[in-house]
């Protein structure tokens, strides 16, 4: 291998990491892009190996990225599908952490089409400029503009505050802590309280688990749906809180329960702001869990 292959792949590995995770919502999927990516670069190289290899690198890793989500999309998934969560936690390398997004733009980059997450990731990210941005998607600067465009205001709509500090972040923790002490108590006033009018529930099972197979909206659907579900469901033999993508969750492991009932899940919280909770995540999903498990170091 040549030895400026080399340097470039393990300089640039988590930046393409990042790419690829901003590109499909997907931490496993960006492993295997990443590794896609790397052996692209080793078995078929660019021609000129004295410039910089970090452009080629990303346009490779976009664009299989792009391929990866369209492929996705046209998949079909039993319930409503939330990005995969990333550890944050102090275990996580602070360069790789710097990778990872804030679950409120992941979930607000689901909305845009493959080409208009791509342009965003290479504009707002990696600060490419037009030209750079088209030659790499073999697109054209109008097209670029266009989606650069409806890109930032859907993102803006949807996630007007996705950069969370840590002032907001231990808010996001407090508040799911309160809820599920409401819960606990039965106190159904404390638990309206703490939600927005318009709160959103999801919960990603892939079909395994029952859940609600659609999103949960709404003060008075989601305050009936929590404490029924809170008077079936048995305390947790363990949880703990991790840190996925820069907030506060809880990780709870029931009771062995029979199939479809869920034994563990992972929950966490966006505010609005006036500190009320506006969406609340559930993942339930038993491939998801175990692929979070992986990247826990003990």
């Amino acid at each position: 291998m040549d030895p400026r292959v080399r340097d470039a792949l393990e300089r640039e590995r988590t930046t393409i990491w990042g790419v690829c995770y901003r590109m499909t919502g997907s931490a496993s999927a960006a492993d295997d892009l990443t590794q896609d990516t790397l052996i692209r670069a080793l078995e078929r190289p660019p021609a000129d190996l004295d410039a910089p290899l970090r452009p080629w690198l990303v346009r490779v890793a976009v664009n299989l990225a792009r391929d990866a989500l369209r492929r996705r999309k046209r998949e079909a998934y039993t319930g409503p599908w939330l990005p995969e969560p990333a550890l944050t936690d102090a275990s996580v390398d602070e360069v790789e952490r710097r990778e990872i997004a804030s679950y409120a733009l992941l979930v607000a980059m689901e909305q845009l089409t493959p080409h208009q997450r791509a342009v965003l990731v290479l504009r707002d990210v990696l600060d490419l400029g037009e030209a750079e941005t088209a030659e790499a998607l073999e697109s054209t600067v109008g097209s670029v503009k266009v989606a650069l465009h409806r890109a930032r205001k859907t993102i803006a709509d949807h996630a007007p505050a996705h950069t969370l500090s840590r002032e907001s972040r231990a808010q996001n923790g407090f508040a799911l802590a309160a809820l599920l002490e409401a819960l606990s108590r039965g106190d159904v006033e404390a638990t309206r309280r703490l939600l927005a009018e318009d709160v959103r529930l999801v919960q990603d099972s892939a079909g395994r688990v029952r859940a609600a197979v659609t999103p949960v909206v709404g003060i008075e659907k989601v305050l009936t749906f929590l404490t029924n579900v809170a008077k079936i469901t048995p305390q947790p033999i363990e949880v703990r809180w991790i840190e996925i993508n820069h907030t506060p969750a809880l990780d709870s492991r029931l009771p062995p329960r029979p199939p479809p009932l869920a034994n563990r899940l992972v929950m966490w919280t966006e505010l609005d702001a006036e500190g009320r909770i506006a969406a609340l995540h559930n993942l339930l999903a038993p491939e998801k869990l175990e692929r979070l498990d992986a990247r826990m170091r003990p």
